[in-house]
């Protein structure tokens, strides 16, 4: 059953790739019969050999090379094994997730013949930002990649201690576990210096999407929005038209509690809600270097319906900046949870909730795909690895085997737990899969929130008004949010070494 089910859905994954594929190898019928043919001996026949596919998921790696047992090195820290085992698994467990990653792992060992070596980070997945620094000024080659904190590693990035990846090797950007929506959003000016993508699974743990409690949302009488995703119709106003309404107060103490029922309910920080409908405040200028993208009728308009929609009155949207949302959908009186799908499935673990899952709606009809924010502990090659043939060989074969083997066993195990188990949500999850985000305004934001427009929507929420100034806020904030934006493009600008 382990096997299988992964099989059953990267095969569903496939579907749509290959059947262009075979419908153009099939040969066309002939009716006519041949009334001439000489019937006294059989004509001799040839059989055509039968023309073959090109495999969309082959690396196009060779097989032909062998680093003869090289050891290669992946920094991460030791006081959370979490980080270092969304790259790489030593044993087999019997759990699904960790033998996969492990399979995956002995694949690409057993190929170029190597093997894995966790390198220690002391510190927190934050603090280790400085041992990073220290090391590459220092000149040691203890690593051949790290993986370090999303904002720390952006930060990192611009003191110039990793490698251009575009540099390396090997690594085809046109391959579906380069998301090609990140692979764009971290590229300034021709460059990138942190990878986020099938290497990891943390990136689709941590994607954003909608979840649905599907037993509430039939006793309301609405109808799954699944049609619509499909349709590309599926839009921000469905959303809040579906949720605005839905409230009662099951408690019955005359106040809005947790205990109540909620179209949607978010608490704490609602990380990557701007990228969901493709913002990015850094946006791009014809030289490809970044530039203040944040104050334009898009974001103004998602930013203000958003507001209005948590504190413009509607009781079905609820907001808290401490709390815990992911309790009340897991209790069951909440229809839409926003956050990780990772943190949503973790929540409903012991829950009776059978839940559905979708993309974030498009803003409007102009917002041509659907997009799926998400967080990473981005992959950096330090500037110290000399190696850029066998460090790219290496990065893209287990890319290759993540998005090939763990992304599958990854939507096995959302699906065995808590029904989401038909086929709509394997559809979905590829979406929200293969077309996750991880922004430039998230990774290269600066630690000061008050340079954090991605986020804004965020604080306008907690402040708890409807009428807050937007055009206020942003002017406040405008001029280190550009002296902000210089930094990065000078770094970027630079000539490498």
């Amino acid at each position: 059953m382990k096997r299988t089910l992964s099989l059953i859905l990267a095969a569903l994954s496939l579907a749509g790739i290959l059947a262009s594929a075979a419908c153009s190898n099939s040969a066309p019928t002939d009716d006519t019969t041949d009334t001439t043919a000489d019937t006294t001996a059989p004509a001799e026949t040839t059989t055509a050999e039968p023309e073959t596919t090109a495999d969309p998921l082959a690396d196009n790696l060779p097989d032909d090379v062998s680093y003869d047992g090289y050891a290669f090195r992946i920094g991460a820290i030791s006081a959370d094994l979490q980080w270092i085992k969304y790259l790489i698994r030593t044993e087999q467990t019997g759990e699904v997730l960790n033998d996969t990653i492990y399979e995956a792992n002995n694949a690409v060992a057993e190929r170029f013949g190597i093997t894995f070596k966790h390198i220690p980070y002391s510190g927190t997945n934050y603090s280790s930002y400085n041992e990073i620094l220290a090391s590459a000024r220092a000149g040691d080659d203890n690593v051949d990649i790290l993986t370090l904190h999303d904002l720390r590693s952006g930060q990192a990035a611009l003191q110039g201690v990793f490698r251009n990846v575009y540099d390396l090797e090997h690594v085809d950007f046109e391959k579906p576990w380069w998301p090609r929506f990140t692979t764009n959003a971290l590229t300034i000016n021709g460059k990138m210096y942190n990878i986020s993508n099938s290497m990891s699974y943390y990136n689709i743990y941590a994607v954003r999407c909608l979840m649905f409690n599907k037993g509430l949302m039939k006793n309301l009488g609405i109808t799954f929005p699944y049609d619509d995703v499909r349709a590309g119709t599926w839009y921000f106003d469905d959303l809040i038209n579906m949720t605005k309404d839905v409230y009662s107060d099951v408690d019955n103490n005359g106040a809005r509690s947790t205990a109540d029922r909620y179209g949607i309910a978010i608490t704490g920080t609602a990380y990557c809600f701007l990228e969901c409908f493709g913002v990015d405040v850094y946006g791009r200028d014809d030289k490809g270097l970044i530039k203040d993208d944040f104050y334009n009728e898009r974001t103004v308009n998602i930013v203000e319906k958003s507001n209005s929609w948590f504190n413009g009155g509607s009781k079905g949207a609820y907001f808290s900046a401490s709390g815990d949302a992911l309790k009340m959908f897991a209790g069951g009186n909440v229809l839409f949870a926003f956050r990780g799908l990772g943190q949503i499935v973790d929540a409903c673990m012991d829950s009776d909730v059978e839940y559905g899952v979708l993309p974030m709606p498009k803003l409007d009809e102009n917002q041509k795909e659907y997009i799926s924010g998400t967080v990473d502990n981005p992959i950096s090659v330090p500037i110290t690895n000399k190696n850029m043939d066998r460090t790219g060989m290496i990065i893209e074969a287990m890319s290759a085997e993540g998005y090939r083997r763990v992304q599958p066993a990854y939507m096995e195990t959302v699906m065995k737990n808590r029904y989401a188990s038909d086929k709509d949500s394997v559809e979905m999850m590829d979406l929200v899969f293969n077309n996750r985000m991880l922004s430039a305004g998230y990774l290269f934001a600066n630690s000061d929130k008050t340079y954090r427009l991605q986020t804004v929507h965020d604080d306008m929420w907690r402040q708890g008004s409807s009428n807050i100034n937007l055009t206020s806020h942003y002017e406040s904030v405008k001029g280190q949010f550009q002296g902000y934006i210089n930094t990065i493009n000078e770094f970027f600008s630079r000539t490498d070494e």
